[in-house]
């Protein structure tokens, strides 16, 4: 079983064929179940089919949700891919995370400038 804070792979490999129907029924509820404090689990779809990226798109548009695509499983997730709404503070916070590889919430915080 996962530990809070650690990612969560997910992994599509063999599927071809994923409907935004299904998306949103079974991935949608688990980012958002993953998301809560009690959770904090991070999810990420790996070898996910490039024919349902649209379909993934779709999705994370109407349940305002981002969701982390990644070709490999792997610690090293320096090349994921974001699908779907970041707001601005998201996306610098994600940018600042992906330059420093790991950091605590606090030294997160000082890096974007939110606490000297």
């Amino acid at each position: 079983m996962a530990r809070s804070g650690e990612i969560v792979f997910l992994d599509f490999k063999g599927v071809n064929t994923i409907t935004g129907s299904w998306l949103n029924m079974a991935i949608s509820p688990i980012f958002r179940w993953a998301a809560e404090s009690q959770n904090d689990l991070f999810p990420v779809l790996t070898y996910f089919p490039s024919a349902a990226l649209d379909e993934l798109e779709l999705v994370a548009e109407v349940n305002q949700q981002c969701y982390s695509v990644a070709d490999v499983k792997a610690d090293d997730l320096a090349k994921v891919l974001l699908v779907g709404p970041l707001d601005e503070a998201l996306k610098e916070a994600m940018l600042k995370l992906a330059e420093l590889q790991e950091a605590t919430g606090a030294e997160m915080a000082r890096q974007v400038g939110i606490i000297d």
